[in-house]
C-alpha cells in the first residue's frame, strides 16, 4: 500500500507475516534516511513552486502590457462604430 502511495520511497525489506526486528541503530539510520529523502523531496517541490511562481508572476505582467496596449484599441473602434452608426442615422434622414 505505501508503495502505491509514495513511488519514490525506499522499498522495505520486510516480509508480510514476519515480525519487525530493528535495533536501534538501523531504527535511527532508517529515520535519518528517511528525512534526508524528504528534505530532497521538499527542497525539489520548493524549487517548482518558486518556479511556477515565477512563472505566474511573468504571465500577469504579460497580460497587463497586453490589456494596457489593447484597451485603447478597443476603445477608439467603439467610437468609430458610434460614429458610423450616427452618420448612418444623418444619411438615413437626409434620404427620407
Amino acid at each position: 500500500m505505501t508503495e502505491r502511495m509514495y513511488p519514490n520511497r525506499h522499498p522495505s525489506q520486510h516480509q508480510p507475516g514476519q515480525p519487525f526486528k530493528f535495533t536501534v541503530a538501523e531504527s535511527c539510520d532508517r529515520i535519518k534516511e528517511e528525512f534526508s529523502f524528504l528534505q530532497a523531496q521538499y527542497h525539489s517541490l520548493k524549487m517548482e513552486c518558486e518556479k511556477l511562481a515565477q512563472e505566474k508572476t511573468e504571465m500577469q505582467r504579460h497580460y497587463v502590457m497586453m490589456q494596457a496596449t489593447f484597451t485603447p484599441s478597443i476603445i477608439q473602434l467603439k467610437c468609430a462604430s458610434i460614429l458610423i452608426k450616427s452618420i448612418r442615422a444623418i444619411d438615413s434622414d437626409k434620404t427620407d
